[in-house]
């Protein structure tokens, strides 16, 4: 990495915190989460006695920075709920698992920050500043914004190849084999990788259906941009990743067309049946879906056979400890055949956020994280208090999405967090008294712009 990339993530937490000063709460909040996780670096700086300063500190560094900086208080969440009290459980499942597995209480304080600053501040910004539909309709707004700004630069990468991070701030992010597919390229611009710009794009496509067709509500330039719609769809296919293609698709499937409005949801339950079976019955549901891959291409099943033979690894290992999980050192001590898997030349590979939780945190960090995303992908479904708004299954199923993409890998950012978090604070502002001053109705005619 060049010098550019240190003084941009070290310079972003002090410099976003100054947009608290001069905006809006929730344009502040939204600037800062959606513009650092699009265009900050992928950078690491060891920092002595605590975690990694990363692009996603950084970004949670400004949500903390910013109200402290600006003398404005966040508004208040109305009430706590079950989902808040099993996301603690997800905070703390960590640190816990660190003391039951002997390591001293500096590796469970150093697990404490590190879980509070990745999961824990963006969802408290999220269950804070987005209560009422109009704030909602800017997070869209805002979604739909960076994935505009980002469709020049991801058209380049797939023309040119992906360098706009080593161009800019002196090394790829990634391996650069894995961006090549069906003899181009796929974009990956400034995110961890092209699985997770490809993603982007379909939350983007759902954001800006369910923009489009709030009609009046939505800012004038959402109204007249025709082109809005056409753009995504054609970008979606563009970024070659199966799995986001088909998610993407569905979302937008769920938002645009009636008959479809349960097919985010069917997939949900599939996906937990699967995971479920997993764990609980690994050897048979291996089988099954064997038969299954058996209708694929041969790349995309082999590919699906080397993730599944590396979960069942993994699974044999944490079921050794299921309630509480190995930590990170200890989860990836697996043996093969007597051998620790680190003293061989096989890699064991950890793609899929479940598998994860289950074997650093075990059950309770399992069970307490999808309980929550669950309960936020579902919520529109179930709660009487938001199943009429719009704004609520748009939420719902770009959580649904997200969720659904970490039945398969790893990745879940602090806007994927942030949006968990606003859809289970979302409320009918009519019913429940909200005062415009929480989310102010009339910043959601126009585009984001600091206040005068």
């Amino acid at each position: 990495m060049n010098s550019f990339a240190y003084i941009v993530l070290i310079a972003f937490a002090p410099m976003a915190s100054l947009l608290f000063v001069y905006c809006s709460v929730q344009h502040a909040v939204l600037a800062s989460v959606v513009g650092g996780f699009l265009f900050l670096p992928i950078l690491e700086i060891p920092l002595p006695g605590l975690p990694d300063y990363s692009k996603f500190t950084a970004i949670s560094l400004a949500l903390i920075l910013g109200p402290l900086v600006s003398g404005r208080r966040l508004p208040r969440i109305k009430q706590i709920r079950w989902w808040d009290i099993a996301y603690c459980l997800w905070l703390v499942a960590m640190p816990v698992s660190y003391l039951a597995n002997g390591y001293p209480i500096y590796n469970a304080l150093s697990a404490i920050f590190k879980t509070v600053i990745f999961w824990g501040v963006p969802y408290w910004a999220g269950r804070c500043c987005f209560q009422s539909p109009a704030s909602v309709r800017l997070l869209l707004q805002a979604i739909v914004i960076g994935g505009l700004i980002n469709v020049p630069l991801a058209l380049w990468e797939i023309r040119m190849s992906p360098q706009l991070h080593t161009t800019l701030y002196g090394a790829f992010q990634h391996s650069f084999g894995q961006m090549m597919r069906n003899g181009g390229f796929r974009p990956i611009v400034f995110t961890d990788h092209a699985l997770v710009l490809a993603l982007w794009f379909g939350v983007t496509l759902t954001a800006a259906i369910a923009l489009r067709q709030s009609k009046k509500l939505a800012p004038e330039w959402i109204q007249k941009a025709w082109w809005l719609l056409p753009c995504f769809i054609i970008m979606v296919p563009l970024c070659k990743s199966l799995g986001a293609i088909c998610l993407s698709f569905t979302a937008a499937m769920t938002m645009a067309f009636r008959p479809f409005r349960l097919a985010t949801t069917a997939l949900l339950i599939t996906a937990f049946t699967y995971v479920g079976a997993r764990i609980l019955f690994d050897g048979l549901t291996y089988q099954a879906v064997q038969q299954v891959l058996e209708y694929l291409p041969p790349d995309r099943a082999h590919s699906f056979t080397f993730r599944m033979d590396n979960e069942s690894l993994l699974l044999a290992h944490a079921w050794e400890q299921p309630f509480l999980g190995w930590v990170n050192e200890g989860f990836r001590g697996v043996l093969v055949n007597g051998t620790l898997v680190s003293d061989t030349s096989r890699k064991i590979v950890t793609d899929s956020l479940w598998i994860i939780a289950f074997g650093t945190s075990g059950l309770l960090g399992l069970v307490s994280l999808y309980s929550v995303l669950f309960a936020s992908a579902t919520r529109f479904l179930w709660d009487a208090s938001v199943r009429n708004l719009a704004e609520s299954k748009v939420l719902g199923t770009i959580v649904a999405i997200l969720l659904l993409d970490t039945v398969a890998n790893g990745w879940f950012g602090p806007v994927a967090t942030l949006c968990t978090g606003a859809a289970l604070s979302l409320h009918n502002a009519q019913k429940t008294g909200i005062q415009p001053t929480s989310s102010p109705q009339h910043l959601t005619a126009r585009p984001l712009r600091p206040r005068a």
